[in-house]
């Protein structure tokens, strides 16, 4: 496609693998049997597992900066998750 490169079908494949991730997690969820949601679980996984993988093809080529979380954020959210 034209002005459509492999950095940009990479990340909508990413946004579409996050989205997809939550929906499977949603499901897994809300189902009553537990046989069903093991199913659910197992899909989710595998969901999160190509998630991770597209997530490193870019950080690989700096097509998707994670910044580093000052070490004062990190000391508040241990913080705040120790009191709950």
């Amino acid at each position: 496609m034209p002005g459509f490169d492999d950095r940009m079908m990479t990340s909508d494949c990413l946004a579409s693998q996050k989205y997809i991730s939550g929906a499977y997690n949603m499901a897994a969820e809300e189902a009553a049997s537990p046989d069903l949601k093991r199913v659910f679980l197992d899909i989710h996984r595998q969901e999160q597992d190509s998630q991770l993988m597209l997530f490193n093809a870019m950080t690989k080529r700096n097509w998707y900066n994670v910044p580093a979380a000052d070490p004062q954020s990190i000391t508040n959210a241990l913080n705040m998750l120790r009191q709950v």
